[in-house]
């Protein structure tokens, strides 16, 4: 059970760190600091932000230098970076996902204490494309992983620019607070400085509004294509089938296509909307089923085409009709969408997801019937920019026919099933025991040797049990105290009789004398000692002629494990087929289930070999409801987690299958014919322990009076020992010379208290042999929205 504890909580471990993932900001570095941070930045009307950053640093411990990330590409916009310098220290510069990294310093040369870093750098951006203004946004205060004790900057934009609004946030990345610094105007100068030392992760964003025409002399950004028309209907089936036609009129201006590809994507972001049957008429265009996407020609000119397409989604999916996604450099002038639905469309909602720049303004019209919807926008939608719809409707209206695909994993499952069944019926254990009547453990075997050959397994209050067998034979003495308190007495070493770990154990007991007290025991000193003797005690037990359970069973209890994995692989295909799930994602949630389900085996394993006495205790009851536990929520988790798109019988069908096999391969093993014939033995005297007569036990302390000191270990490990000494209520035992105390030895209250105390020595000897776990669980514009800022650290 030991065993079995450690992996429940290592499964519900697992199962935590799957669905609470916590994210955490990086802790504070606390090697350094930043004294003070100043960030001017000069504007001209082209719209080129030109900026020094003067950090003042101080080194509370050896480094080489900074890194400073700056970010030229968000969701906002993008800009270049040039003429990059540093005053104060060499440095070196690469691209990389949308930022420039430096790293500051020389590797040869460590830094302690104060110094100072002048970093210059040019942003050159494009015209912001927003009819309401001319902005700066603009990442001030890059998130440094350490703490700021004093910020400032200073934006100069063109003199006959007009400023009509300020935002100013500050925070950790897409805070909408103001909460660390505030801001001050005068003339064309705007000043921010910090109102409080900032902690690591925080950073300063503006966001300035100026007059339209501030920028007067900005580049404007030319597009590979244009959208001048676009025509999109849909059709919403009883099925939940969406029946797309959409009608494109492109312009394309430029072969260069320096800002992004020519991919149009037909419908955006759920991966799990399964896009097929699609068609186009105009071959110039390619189609590409794999990215559901359409790639416009590059040749100058002006295209008409027409694309259809169908979208299943997931059936417990709410509606989202993907309009116009954000990745393609294409700008859409006139964008029309009809929805028609053949179940009521009970509310519409619009979602049109602009750059965060401007102020909200009217971008669309949305006229909604019964069921229908007609959408269309009133000025230009920008690349970068997102639009989709999503619909109310009662999902209890919708009805499938369940796949084929599903129909072949039920069949499937179901004959793996069967077929699992089968192997089970023929190699499971049909023997009934039929033990006789035993009035000795089997020859040889020690009580803590009958232990593991009775139950599969052995503790450390097995292997304590040895010290009652040691006392028995005359070896040593246990004595006890009016208070209960016991100590041993050694005797006389063990004969050549006793195994080898006997021998070292017995040492160890008395390694500093001929005496040890109980207060002694309680230090652990015998815990890698008795550790080991467990190790030896399951050694014996290991060749051929004395392994306890069957070879064979256990092969085939293996191959069911694996059979258990096919229902499983072939539902994930099946829903790779309905909900449009990756090969890697397939994968992914294979490898996780075939985790979770060997996991599970691995309990109700566990649970079989701990009890091939076929006595069915509380804890396997209890440890079985946990592993069928762990896996219900398992499955129920993947399947809300990842909204499995497939048929509810099917979902049924896989998951009692799944189960069933791994707890037929979990209750194969068996025992050895060896195994069966010890089992009888100690069932049979087990049986005799809890049910002998009176006058079968004083025939027995007649032949030898030791009889119930003998025999007490055996009962201990066999947990019954309450059971053997009450057998002898009304009978006079001989005093032992082996157990003394402070009472009369040989009245039935004494053998009483011997019988109790022995969970006690137990409990002494064997407490530093338990394992424990701990753990737990810690359990207009927003900051960091624009480019520039980035992050920082040391190195």
């Amino acid at each position: 059970m030991k065993k079995l504890k450690g992996v429940i909580i290592s499964v519900l471990i697992s199962i935590f760190i799957i669905n609470i993932v916590e994210v955490r900001p990086k802790a504070e570095d606390e090697g350094y600091y930043i004294k003070n941070m100043q960030v001017d930045v000069e504007v001209n009307d082209k719209r080129q932000f030109f900026i020094t950053e003067t950090i003042d640093v101080y080194f509370n411990e050896d480094r080489h230098g900074i890194k400073r990330d700056i970010t030229t590409s968000s969701g906002t916009e993008d800009c270049s970076i040039s003429d990059i310098s540093v005053i104060g220290a060499p440095f070196e510069s690469t691209k990389e996902s949308g930022n420039v990294s430096l790293k500051i310093g020389d590797e040869d040369e460590t830094i302690d204490g104060d110094k100072r870093y002048i970093i210059k750098y040019t942003l050159n951006y494009y015209d912001d494309e927003e009819v309401d203004g001319d902005y700066i946004y603009l990442n001030l205060l890059p998130n440094w992983d350490t703490r700021v004790e004093n910020f400032r900057a200073n934006i100069t934009y063109p003199k006959e620019g007009k400023l009509e609004n300020i935002t100013l946030t500050d925070g950790e990345y897409g805070s909408k607070e103001n909460k660390l610094s505030k801001y001050t105007v005068k003339d064309n100068e705007i000043t921010i400085e910090s109102t409080k030392e900032i902690k690591e992760n925080n950073g300063i964003t503006i966001n300035a509004r100026l007059e339209e025409g501030t920028f007067k002399n900005v580049k404007e950004r030319k597009y590979p294509f244009n959208i001048n028309k676009e025509i999109v209907n849909i059709k919403i089936t009883k099925e939940k089938e969406y029946l797309v036609e959409r009608e494109f009129e492109i312009k394309v201006t430029s072969q260069n296509y320096d800002f992004g590809s020519n991919e149009i994507k037909l419908w955006d972001d759920n991966k799990y909307d399964k896009v097929s049957e699609i068609s186009c008429d105009n071959s110039q265009f390619k189609v590409s089923e794999k990215y559901s996407s359409i790639y416009v020609p590059k040749e100058v000119g002006v295209y008409k085409v027409k694309v259809s397409y169908k979208v299943r989604p997931r059936l417990a999916d709410d509606i989202y009709l993907s309009l116009k996604s954000n990745n393609y450099e294409g700008k859409i002038d006139n964008l029309i969408v009809n929805v028609e639905s053949e179940v009521p469309i009970e509310n519409a909602l619009v979602n049109f997801l602009d750059r965060g720049i401007g102020s909200n303004k009217d971008r669309y019209t949305l006229d909604r019937e019964n069921k229908k919807i007609t959408f269309n926008n009133t000025n230009t939608i920008y690349p970068r920019e997102k639009v989709f719809i999503s619909l109310d409707c009662d999902n209890s209206l919708f009805k499938r026919e369940m796949d084929k695909s599903e129909i072949k994993t039920i069949v499937l499952s179901l004959i793996v099933a069967i077929i699992s069944g089968i192997l089970f019926l023929v190699f499971k254990e049909k023997r009934r025991y039929e033990p006789e009547l035993e009035f000795y453990p089997p020859d040889g075997m020690n009580s803590a040797e009958l232990a593991y050959a009775y139950k599969n397994s052995c503790t450390p209050k097995d292997i304590t049990s040895l010290i009652y067998l040691w006392a028995s034979e005359g070896h040593l003495e246990i004595n006890f105290d009016e208070n209960n308190e016991f100590k041993l007495i050694k005797i006389s070493e063990l004969d050549s009789e006793h195994k080898k770990y006997e021998k070292t154990l017995f040492k160890g007991l008395f390694k500093k004398g001929n005496e040890v007290t109980e207060a002694k025991l309680r230090n652990g000193e015998l815990e890698n000692k008795i550790s080991s003797a467990i190790n030896s005690v399951q050694s014996a037990f290991k060749g051929k002629r004395k392994k306890l359970t069957d070879a064979k069973s256990r092969k085939i209890s293996v191959l069911l494990l694996f059979l258990s994995f096919v229902p499983m692989v072939s539902f994930y295909i099946s829903v790779k087929y309905t909900s449009n799930l990756t090969p890697g994602d397939v994968m992914g949630l294979s490898l996780i289930s075939a985790g979770i389900i060997s996991v599970v085996y691995t309990i109700l394993y566990a649970l079989n070999v701990n009890n091939l006495n076929r006595i069915v205790t509380n804890k396997a009851k209890l440890g079985f409801f946990i592993a069928l536990f762990i896996y219900l929520l398992s499955a129920s988790i993947i399947v809300l987690i990842f909204k499995i798109g497939s048929h509810f019988i099917t979902n049924i069908v896989v998951v009692i299958s799944i189960f069933s096999i791994i707890t037929m391969a979990g209750l194969l093993p068996k025992r050895s014919e060896y195994g069966r014939m010890i089992l009888e033995k100690i069932l049979g005297f087990r049986k005799f322990l809890e049910t002998a007569e009176k006058e079968r036990l004083e025939a027995l302390l007649e032949e030898n009076p030791n009889y119930f000191y003998n025999i007490l270990p055996y009962a201990q490990v066999l947990n019954i020992t309450d059971k053997w000494a009450n057998r002898f209520e009304g009978i006079e035992v001989d005093k032992s010379p082996y157990y003394t105390g402070y009472t009369d030895l040989n009245s039935y209250t004494m053998m009483r208290i011997i019988s109790t105390n022995m969970n006690s020595v137990s409990d002494t000897v064997g407490s530093h042999n338990t394992s424990s776990f701990d753990g737990g669980f810690s359990g207009g514009g927003f900051s960091g929205g624009g480019t520039g800022g980035g992050s920082g650290s040391s190195w």
